[in-house]
């Protein structure tokens, strides 16, 4: 059972799990291990602020194994806050520029957009 849960509104794309892992291994021809230690820097805390590396952040189902969001997080409620507490972080990138962080950064394109939702930990 969950002990975390947090609301994100992101500019950024959805990814499987698996297909995530299994595109960035490819793109960057690194091997397993070595995608997760790039990853450490890009993932998001449960109790910290927003933690974006370079403008881009990534939000991983480890409980399930279902989804990856990559993207620039516009905003995250506290843990089991509303959407009525976010708070803006101020001047956000467009979808285009989040797109383009993502084929610099790690080699992946994939059109972004904005989209809303709620992570548990």
């Amino acid at each position: 059972m969950s002990v975390q849960q947090n609301h994100y509104e992101i500019i950024g794309a959805k990814f499987g799990y698996n297909e995530f892992h299994k595109e960035l291994m490819a793109a960057k021809g690194l091997t397993e291990e070595e995608v997760e230690d790039l990853l450490d820097d890009y993932h998001d805390s449960a109790f910290k602020g927003i933690q974006h590396h370079n403008g881009l952040c990534i939000i991983c189902d480890g409980m399930n194994g279902e989804y990856v969001y990559v993207g620039h997080i516009l905003q995250k409620s506290g843990n089991y806050g509303r959407i009525g507490e976010f708070k803006s972080q101020g001047k956000n990138p467009s979808a285009k520029a989040v797109r383009k962080m993502m084929v610099d950064q790690l080699g992946l394109d994939r059109p972004c957009r904005r989209c809303a939702f709620t992570h548990y930990r």
